[in-house]
């Protein structure tokens, strides 16, 4: 999985760029390992950060997230 989401706010010059990069490895047809990766850019002051993350990205920074993990369904 790659997802590419820009946002611009109209009269401004805050603008933000998210990258998203995912794989999952199915070892049963219950039992599933997966893997993200997302990288968020800041620019022209803008200061999102990524839900649910207790991380507040300053102006003009970014935002990385690595989740690594195992599904199984019962």
């Amino acid at each position: 999985m790659l997802s590419v989401a820009r946002r611009k706010v109209d009269g401004s010059e805050r603008r933000q760029t998210a990258w998203t990069l995912g794989y999952d490895h199915y070892l049963s047809k219950r039992t599933t390992l997966y893997a993200r990766w997302l990288q968020l850019s800041n620019a022209g002051g803008s200061s999102v950060s990524i839900a649910n993350v207790p991380v507040v990205a300053d102006s003009g920074n970014g935002v990385r997230s690595l989740a690594l993990g195992v599904r199984h369904n019962f």
